[in-house]
């Protein structure tokens, strides 16, 4: 996909990406978004539930994040969070390194719950976080 379709206004008013995400999609060696990218970001951005279903490494994680981080981009990022909800502990660890690349980026904070996180980590993630991995059986 290339990224006129969705970048035709600096000020994000139309759910074009924002610039700092554009940036990081560079960054990280993308042409573009891929369909499934693109349909996510523009059904997310207009409020739509969506439900996404892909092949592994196709990209499904960041079809859900790239949206909700670009409106916390465009909004007030003190009040937004991200509730990312995952079957396993060993997908919310390998999940943690991909959203942890884009939050660092972001100024995001991020933190993860399960029985095996560290105590110095749990103490961190009682402040405030914008992202957060858990396992249904946690929530």
């Amino acid at each position: 996909m290339n990224f006129e379709i969705l970048m035709n206004n600096s000020d994000n008013s139309n759910g074009s990406i924002d610039n700092k995400l554009l940036s990081l999609i560079s960054e990280r060696g993308w042409k573009g978004l891929n369909e499934m990218q693109e349909q996510s970001y523009r059904k997310i951005i207009k409020g739509d539930n969506v439900l996404i279903m892909a092949p592994t490494g196709y990209g499904k994680t960041e079809a859900a994040l790239l949206p909700i981080f670009s409106q916390a981009l465009k909004s007030s990022p003190e009040s937004s969070f991200l509730l990312y909800i995952t079957p396993m502990r060993a997908l919310i660890n390998d999940l943690m390194r991909r959203i942890n690349w884009w939050c660092e980026r972001l100024s995001f904070r991020v933190g993860r719950k399960h029985a095996e996180v560290p105590q110095s980590e749990k103490n961190v993630r009682l402040r405030k976080f914008r992202t957060s991995s858990l396992r249904p059986q946690r929530v």
